[in-house]
């Protein structure tokens, strides 16, 4: 339970003047020697350690604790595929892992990082899915072109027979035809 404390009561102003001056590098005393100034009443400097202890210190230590459980969670989902995924996908996954991981009781928080692992692995799976059928769909379209061409190709050479079983095609005609399949033939 968060227990009240004097400073909490003061107005955000004070609260980041105190932490600016802490940021700084100035001493608890010197402070509590300037809160006057800033807060219009001396702030005794074990109270203003104790209200960082609390406040600053330890929010700044479990969003970082959080924050690089988030970050071993995205590696394991980078290890899985998940790197390909659409930025907007991943950036929305990183939130709201990011926001699952703020949950309190370490119990929940193991139970969300095992299934944002399994959702890791599942979004790999369906990448992979994905790519087999983009390659399955492209060889597919290769195919029916190389099926067109031999029917274009079967065409010419019932033509060119048709031809030379009347007796309709000169031996320049006959190479000229055969000139133009090989052609087709090879054409990539």
């Amino acid at each position: 339970m968060k227990q009240p404390l004097k400073i909490d009561a003061f107005p955000e102003k004070v609260r980041a003047e105190i932490q600016r001056r802490k940021a700084e590098g100035e001493t608890w005393q010197e402070i509590e020697d300037a809160s006057e100034d800033f807060a219009g009443k001396r702030l005794p400097h074990t109270s203003l350690q104790r209200w960082w202890d609390l406040r600053v210190a330890q929010v700044r230590k479990e969003v970082e604790a959080r924050s690089a459980a988030a970050r071993e969670i995205a590696a394991g989902f980078a290890g899985k595929g998940v790197e390909r995924l659409p930025d907007a996908v991943r950036n929305a996954l990183s939130d709201q892992v990011f926001a699952l991981m703020q949950v309190s009781d370490e119990k929940s928080r193991d139970k969300v990082r095992r299934g944002l692992l399994e959702l890791g692995l599942l979004l790999a799976d369906f990448r992979r899915l994905d790519i087999q059928q983009q390659r399955a769909d492209a060889e597919t379209k290769r195919i029916g072109l190389l099926e067109e061409k031999l029917r274009g190709i079967a065409g010419k050479v019932g033509d060119l027979k048709a031809a030379v079983a009347k007796r309709k095609v000169s031996p320049q005609e006959l190479q000229r035809k055969f000139d133009e399949i090989y052609g087709l033939a090879e054409a990539k």
